[in-house]
Order: structure tokens, then sequence, then C-alpha cells
């Protein structure tokens, strides 16, 4: 997913453009149910995973939305990479203190 959105800029051509969007469309179907079943491997009390679907589509609405936040210097495409590779490393790191979590649980 994030060489799709790499992919995007101002400045592509109609084929980089469809090469971007078929990667990312590849890439969110495809994944989406790996991920999901990620998390609920890792949810012991089947609070997220209940919640799974409503957060991916609010993710859609939210994600859109922080990056007006971003600061406008740079071009809208790069702030849109620039704020996907911070959503998913604060997902990364939430997803690695959900494992530790799970195993500590396990353990006691």
């Amino acid at each position: 997913m994030f060489v799709s959105v790499a992919l995007f800029s101002q400045d592509m051509s109609l084929g980089i453009f469809y090469v971007a969007s078929c990667l990312f469309l590849f890439a969110w179907g495809g994944g989406l149910p790996l991920m999901m079943g990620a998390v609920a491997e890792v949810d012991i009390t089947d609070r997220v995973t209940s919640l799974r679907p409503v957060l991916a589509f609010a993710g859609m609405g939210i994600g859109p939305a922080l990056v007006g936040f971003s600061p406008g210097g740079q071009d809208l495409f790069q702030r849109v990479l620039l704020t996907t590779s911070f959503l998913v490393a604060i997902a990364l790191a939430l997803f690695c203190l959900a494992q530790v979590g799970r195993r500590f649980m396990l353990r006691h």
C-alpha cells in the first residue's frame, strides 16, 4: 500500500495513476482481511475485533481529514504520503503493544 501511495504525485501520467490505483485497491482489498485476522489474534477481549469494520471505514474519513491539518508548504501528494506513514507507524506501535500485552496475559 505504501508503494501505491508513493506513486501518486502531482505530475504523474495517466499510466502511473492507473498502476498506483490498481496497487492501492489490490493492497486494500487483499490486505484488509489479513490485517483483521492479525488484530483478532492479539485482541484478547474481542472489543477491537467487534469494531474492526467500523474502524476500517472510519479511517477512510479520518485519514484525509488529518492530511488537511498537515503543514501546507508541501504538495498534496507528499502530505498524503507523510500522513499515511505516520498513521502506519502508530498502528504498528499499537499492534506491537497489543502483542506484548497478549503474551503477558497468557503467561499469567
